[in-house]
């Protein structure tokens, strides 16, 4: 299982790791299955690659839905792509079809939306674009460390340890700043924070102000 690009590191996965996990799943028998739901929005240039593009030497599905790709997340719409040799996935998506019939049948005032909803996604994705990208500029030229980020709407810091306790914590206390702590995604080393880049421009600059600036820190959130 592929996250692609991950969420909240924002890591993309390049051809050559593409190539090795295919490697893996041919030697195993096993199934690629890759979450995209980011894939809309690099932080990077030039555009990400989806594993939907062959060739495609083992059964590989492709998940996303409206939740990213038009900022619908209320209207509970995603969809699988069933890609691979002809055999295999001929028999993988028959079996797929009843699961889908039995347990995840989509409401017909959302199918019919759905043309329109695809049809609009562009203007409400350049808008998420044109934030986030500022939004991760900002940190950047803050003086905070900022971890690499290839896509998404969240980036990593890594803050110095005070000794105090866990970083977001003390951010929420001292600060008046909500962030994620690293740990909520698995991550083990301290002082890592995970932050929205969706937040209004003006709300993550004074996040960032009391992140940098201690001494400046009150009751505001972000």
């Amino acid at each position: 299982m592929v996250v692609h690009p991950n969420n909240p590191t924002g890591h993309a996965t390049g051809a050559a790791e593409r190539q090795r996990l295919e490697e893996i799943c041919l030697q195993h028998g096993l199934t690629l299955i890759v979450d995209e739901v980011f894939l809309d929005y690099p932080l990077i240039e030039g555009p990400l690659v989806s594993f939907a593009t062959g060739p495609h030497p083992v059964l590989t599905f492709c998940l996303s839905g409206m939740s990213k790709i038009a900022g619908l997340p209320q209207m509970k719409v995603g969809w699988i792509v069933g890609l691979g040799p002809e055999g295999p996935i001929k028999q993988a998506m028959g079996r797929l079809e009843v699961v889908a019939d039995t347990f995840l049948s989509m409401n017909t005032p959302v199918q019919m939306a759905l043309p329109a909803w695809l049809a609009g996604r562009l203007r409400i994705q350049s808008q998420i674009l044109e934030r986030v990208r500022a939004n991760l500029a900002a940190a950047e030229r803050s003086g905070v460390e900022v971890l690499r980020v290839e896509a998404g709407w969240s980036a990593i810091f890594r803050l110095p340890q005070t000794g105090k306790g866990e970083t977001a914590e003390l951010l929420l206390r001292e600060a008046g700043v909500v962030v994620h702590p690293g740990s909520f995604y698995g991550i083990p080393e301290s002082g890592r924070i995970v932050v929205s880049l969706l937040v209004p421009e003006e709300e993550f600059r004074q996040g960032l102000e009391r992140i940098v600036h201690g001494e400046n820190w009150n009751h505001s959130s972000y």
